[in-house]
């Protein structure tokens, strides 16, 4: 398999000039024996077969069609045109696709073979299958360039848009040209007037992405019965100064990913949240360490980068802020260091009402986190939503399909981590997520949001400080004694300094866990593997659950406190004396930084601290459930009480 970045076939423009004058051909006259039709009955589109009685060769134009939509002969509207060059162009690309297939396969001397009538019998067959299959590369080389490029063009004006789409009627699987030819009449009727769906070249753009998108699904969905297709998916096809890939029939390029545009938020903005403005600020500084050209991050190879986080707390404690705030800080170096950057959230949509849907829909979001030459930070807000519990009553088959393959992309034997993406789950619900999820996530921090007397002053100051920009005098009350505005803000240098202000030793605030600790102190010593294992035993007894992931998304979170660090300032402002170094000089210098911060830590202490965090959060998770429906309990049993003195106060 040629899946390396740099074992793509090359396809260059020349490649594919080589069949624009049948391309022009085609879009100008296209002559088709439809056996399907597209009716209109008021509002609804439907396709109907067409009685053989009545089937009869019909002619098109995609190029009058363009005149007609752009309302002029001689000039396309910019959006015509687009989609005009576009389609062109896509039928350049499917017929070079289908010619390298025929070369590898032995089909263009097959078709020597069969036109000079000196093919064998028993060749028919094979004859026959590859050039269906050949057929399926053209129309699915086509259809995949054509999404690819449409995606990218006035995405955010095209991506609200709603036309009446029921799907491509027929596709043609005996030559590339006869299945060229049953795509753009397909096509071209749509774009009719009698069709109603197109008034304008925007409705156009919209159409080619929700037709050309169905041609590579009906494909791929066909991509099992397409024998002797080795020669085409055992190899990988880019184009030339593009990002346009093809790998087979996967549906790799579903249009390039254009980052979601998001509001810019920097950390001084949260109040409060210090651990997991400090987490995100640690996780920028990591995963900018991917070096493009290796495909690797030193990070990665150290031992020291989580994949998957998660951040979880109560409504309003900020976690749309977090995600924004990651966001613009990632996107700030990654501009600083030339790295493209994809913010990449999951879509509220990902689970669809139609069966296999939400699997499709959650593959292409997973896929772009294999784009390995761009930064990707892919948030999942009220991540409860798509990765319920699959063991809860009344959790949809979708869910199960988004659950499944999250599963098998994150950790599965397909999974690739390269050290450029980062999936951070947020929810005020972690109880419900499911449990195989749960234990996908290498690191785990609350979202409390303001806690503290200085909290609550930053954030009533940062309040009052835009009513002053419309009246210095108009607010008028007197500063907090012994407190400077935001101080408590400050991003922190490691969470040692955390650590301080907290109260200093961590203690376990679960009674389950408390008690477990209690135990195996009696016996060992923290600085005792003893200790530990015997720990992990006791936590297991209360906590079925608990496991040997859970060891080491322990083991991840302790990494990350040693390597807590900040990399020197002047690495950022000259990236000539580390992110332009060569990779192997990049780990070393890493090592060095490491070895450094190694020296001021005690690691047996860091160990019980990390240790006794992650188990209180497992044990929050677990409990939680319970402690609600006991609040839930105690108000329903204040509400009768009251109600009971009231009553008889009413009737005394």
């Amino acid at each position: 398999m040629t899946n390396a970045a740099d074992s793509y076939l090359p396809i260059t423009s020349a490649d594919m000039e080589a069949f624009m004058k049948w391309a022009d051909a085609t879009m100008m006259q296209t002559q088709w024996r439809a056996t399907k039709t597209v009716i209109r009955s008021g509002e609804t589109l439907s396709i109907k077969p067409i009685p053989p009685s009545e089937q009869v060769t019909d002619t098109v134009s995609i190029f009058a069609l363009a005149n007609e939509i752009s309302g002029s002969s001689a000039i396309l509207t910019p959006e015509v045109n687009t989609v005009i060059s576009t389609v062109r162009n896509g039928i350049c690309m499917g017929l070079y696709l289908a010619q390298q297939y025929e070369k590898r396969a032995g089909l263009d001397i097959m078709r020597q073979q069969n036109a000079s009538k000196s093919l064998g019998n028993g060749q028919l067959a094979e004859f026959n299958a590859k050039g269906a299959t050949a057929s399926a590369i053209a129309m699915f080389g086509a259809a995949s360039y054509i999404v690819y490029e449409l995606s990218r063009y006035q995405a955010d004006k095209v991506a609200t848009m709603k036309l009446d789409f029921p799907g491509v009627p027929e596709l043609a699987y005996k030559t590339p040209q006869n299945g060229l030819v049953s795509v753009v009449y397909y096509f071209a009727r749509y774009c009719s007037a009698d069709a109603g769906i197109v008034n304008n070249g925007l409705e156009l753009v919209k159409l080619a992405l929700l037709y050309f998108e169905s041609v590579t699904n009906e494909i791929h969905g066909k991509k099992s019965s397409l024998t002797f297709s080795e020669p085409f998916t055992e190899v990988s096809y880019k184009l030339e100064n593009s990002d346009f890939i093809v790998k087979g029939f996967e549906n790799t390029s579903k249009g390039a990913a254009v980052s979601v545009e998001f509001r810019k938020v920097g950390f001084g903005d949260i109040v409060g949240n210090r651990r997991a403005k400090h987490y995100a600020q640690r996780l920028a500084m990591m995963i900018c360490c991917y070096d493009v050209i290796h495909k690797r991050n030193p990070f990665l190879e150290l031992g020291s980068f989580p994949g998957t986080r998660m951040g979880f707390g109560f409504p309003g404690t900020g976690k749309s802020l977090q995600i924004a705030a990651t966001a613009t800080l990632i996107q700030e170096l990654c501009e600083r260091l030339s790295i493209p950057f994809l913010f990449w959230p999951m879509p509220a949509t990902v689970v669809s009402t139609f069966q296999g849907g939400s699997a499709e829909r959650m593959e292409d979001w997973m896929r772009r986190l294999t784009d390995d030459d761009k930064i990707v930070y892919a948030p999942v807000d009220d991540a409860e939503n798509n990765f319920m519990d699959r063991s809860r009553e009344g959790v949809s088959a979708g869910v199960k399909e988004v659950i499944s393959v999250f599963l098998r992309n994150t950790e599965g034997a397909s999974a690739i981590q390269r050290g450029n993406w980062v999936i951070e789950l947020f929810t005020n619900l972690p109880e419900v997520i499911d449990p195989a999820v749960l234990s996908r996530v290498q690191s785990r921090f609350p979202i409390d949001g303001a806690e503290s007397r200085e909290d609550f002053i930053d954030q009533d100051f940062m309040w009052h400080r835009k009513l002053a920009k419309l009246d210095s005098k108009f607010v008028g009350m007197a500063d907090p004694k012994g407190y400077e505005y935001l101080s408590a803000q400050k991003a922190l240098h490691n969470l040692a300094e955390l650590q301080k202000t907290d109260g200093g030793i961590y203690v376990a605030k679960d009674p389950k866990i408390a008690e477990a600790v209690e135990r195996a102190t009696k016996g060992w010593k923290k600085t005792e593997h003893d200790f530990f294992g015997h720990l992990y035993t006791y936590v297991r007894e209360s906590y079925p659950r608990f496991s040997s992931r859970d060891v080491r998304n322990i083991q991840s979170a302790i990494d990350a406190r040693i390597f807590d660090f900040d990399l020197p300032s002047e690495w950022l402002d000259d990236t000539k004396l580390f992110y332009t170094q060569p990779y192997d000089r990049k780990v070393e210098m890493l090592k060095e930084a490491l070895r450094a911060n190694m020296k001021g830590l005690d690691f047996a202490s860091i160990r019980f601290e990390e240790t006794l965090r992650y188990l209180d959060t497992l044990a929050q998770i677990a409990n939680v459930q319970f402690e609600r429906d006991v609040a839930a309990t105690v108000g329903r049993i204040s509400v009768n009480v009251e109600a009971e003195k009231r009553y008889k106060k009413a009737h005394s």
